[in-house]
């Protein structure tokens, strides 16, 4: 019996093609969380045509936390695939309140359910951004993060990182 993995953001670029990767292979099944506002609503038929095997999308905003909860209610997951979140650096800029909203609590939502329905794995995509403009490349894991983010949208990243090591030590 193959394992599900939700992706979240999982009719992005990232995601659509680890969705492919696991239609293809005997092991894990994906199901997605993507409400479009990044990617295209066509990505699951355009895996289909690829692979003769469709993957389930939710199309909610994790913001919608009851929603979310239907998902975890529905499936038992193996795994959790973190990638959903707005992405632009100009635009987390522009509206950083936005970027604060949408990446974190979209982050402790998933977190929430992940704990409360015992999904034992979890990736979570950061950013080289969270490194800063000056780190010497190329960066890994153990690269210095900057004190000081050029963006909101790093920011989040950071905080996200943090958040992700705070659960998993908990």
């Amino acid at each position: 019996m193959k394992k599900k993995v939700l992706i979240t953001g999982g009719c992005g670029y990232i995601g659509s093609q680890i969705a492919l990767e696991m239609l293809r292979g005997d092991k894990f099944e994906p199901v997605s969380i993507d409400n479009f506002c990044n990617s295209s609503s066509t990505i699951p038929d355009q895996v289909q045509n690829l692979t003769g095997k469709r993957y389930k999308n939710y199309n909610i905003n994790l913001l919608a936390s009851e929603a979310l909860r239907v998902v975890f209610e529905e499936h038992e997951f193996y795994g959790l695939i973190h990638l959903a979140a707005l992405k632009s650096i100009p635009q987390s800029l522009k509206y950083p309140l936005k970027y604060y909203e949408n990446n974190i609590i979209s982050l402790t939502n998933v977190l929430k359910y992940c704990h409360e329905f015992k999904v034992p794995k979890l990736v979570f995509s950061s950013s080289c951004s969270v490194y800063g403009a000056e780190a010497e490349f190329p960066v890994d894991e153990q690269s210095p993060v900057a004190d000081r983010q050029a963006s909101s949208y790093s920011n989040t990243k950071k905080i996200g990182e943090e958040i992700v090591r705070d659960f998993s030590a908990g």
